[in-house]
């Protein structure tokens, strides 16, 4: 799992590694309490 920015925005995405590739599985905004806690952690 990865947590960024895109556009401005917060996101959680997910990916898996299989043979030497990586396929995204799941991308989404977080929520607005989800993407306060990430502004907030060290």
């Amino acid at each position: 799992m990865a947590a960024g920015r895109v556009d401005g925005r917060a996101m959680f995405v997910a990916f898996a590694f299989r043979g030497g590739v990586i396929r995204p599985i799941s991308a989404r905004y977080m929520h607005a309490k989800e993407a306060s806690n990430y502004e907030t952690s060290p």
